[in-house]
């Protein structure tokens, strides 16, 4: 019997990618758990439209889970309004919990094949956005954990407890800053974030200035078909059961990588260094988007604001800060993962798709 994945969180950043690529793998079943369908259509992919905060939703759903192998667990809570205060939240954290351990403990009694669980975190496990002074340089899974509140320490707690007795093993996943995906609403999406910013300055015949607040910054990044590789990878590989990963394209970037980048996609010249924030930015250009949007008939809302959400306040919140954070990916490599892709290439396809989306418009 093929194996069977659900992925919960399927219409968000890395669900919606976790399910192409699963899907294109025709030894794999696949069911997609989320409140939302995909933004884009999956074939091979059911749809189960779940609220994993309600048990008894989920108990709802569990003829069709009943022969669950695997899970990918990418459903997040965030704050739209304010991405940052929303991760000292303790409701927050307490609902990102109890979302995991609803599934896990429905699957965990109700579907008897199940063998392995992936976990989606992130680098803020490593508390530099918490405690700037004192951030590491080199992120490592083997660091004590970082003293401060998170809801991935409730997750890796109830995970550990839960497993005695269980045939599962899990992993858990820390990805750098995410790049790319197939499905942008409601999500936290820093390149489509950018990519829309710098097209609107071209339309507006103003030079793409840098901000100040990203002079210094040094990021990790990782593209969500190499998280799609990794889950695949994952799912039946010894290695990497019951183990911490972090996961990244391989090398590291400043900001100012990113700028000609964006110059080259939307033929938008250099400008200064300013301050400035996007979600500024992106209320003063606003009518140029929806021009932008009307005149090429894009597929994006008008109202820009409301087409990246809280991928605006991520945005800001990344070039704003002094952190100098790389995640070190040895520990996965050793394992049997050896993906890596360039970062500078990898906003290059990104920013290419979301053209042949309709989603960016293209300047002759």
């Amino acid at each position: 019997m093929r194996p069977t994945v659900i992925v919960a969180g399927a219409s968000g950043l890395i669900g919606v990618t976790a399910l192409r690529h699963f899907a294109q793998d025709v030894g794999w079943r696949v069911i997609g758990l989320s409140r939302r369908p995909p933004a884009i259509d999956i074939p091979r992919a059911r749809h189960l439209s779940v609220d994993l905060c309600d048990p008894a939703a989920i108990a709802a759903a569990m003829p069709a889970l009943r022969e669950a192998t695997h899970l990918v667990h990418a459903a997040v809570e965030e704050n739209m309004a304010d991405v940052e205060a929303g991760w000292t939240s303790h409701d927050q954290m307490r609902r990102n919990r109890d979302m995991l351990a609803n599934l896990v403990d429905a699957l965990s009694d109700g579907a008897p094949g199940l063998r392995h669980i992936s976990v989606m975190h992130g680098q803020k496990a490593y508390g530099g956005w918490a405690d700037r002074a004192n951030a590491l340089t080199l992120c490592r899974e083997e660091l004590p954990r970082h003293p401060h509140d998170n809801f991935y320490w409730l997750q890796e707690d109830y995970i550990r407890a839960r497993q005695p007795g269980q045939r599962w093993h899990y992993t858990f996943w820390r990805p750098s800053l995410v790049l790319g995906g197939d499905t942008v609403t409601g999500n936290l999406n820093a390149l489509l974030t950018l990519a829309v910013w710098a097209a609107s300055c071209r339309a507006a015949g103003e030079p793409l200035d840098f901000p100040t607040g990203a002079r210094n910054a040094i990021v990790t990044a990782i593209d969500t078909d190499l998280i799609g590789d990794a889950l695949l990878w994952a799912a039946e590989s010894p290695a990497a059961r019951d183990q911490t990963f972090n996961i990244g394209n391989g090398d590291v970037f400043a900001w100012r990588d990113v700028w000609p980048v964006l110059a080259e996609a939307f033929g938008v010249a250099p400008g200064r260094e300013r301050d400035f924030t996007l979600a500024g930015e992106m209320a003063r250009l606003a009518p140029v988007w929806a021009q932008l949007v009307a005149e090429q008939g894009l597929a994006a809302p008008a109202d820009p604001i409301a087409f990246l959400g809280g991928s605006i306040s991520l945005t800001d919140l990344c070039l704003a800060s002094e952190l100098r954070e790389a995640l070190s990916t040895i520990r996965l490599r050793k394992a049997g993962f050896a993906g890596c892709a360039s970062t500078v290439e990898v906003m290059r396809k990104w920013i290419g798709r979301y053209q042949e989306l309709r989603l960016l418009p293209v300047f002759g």
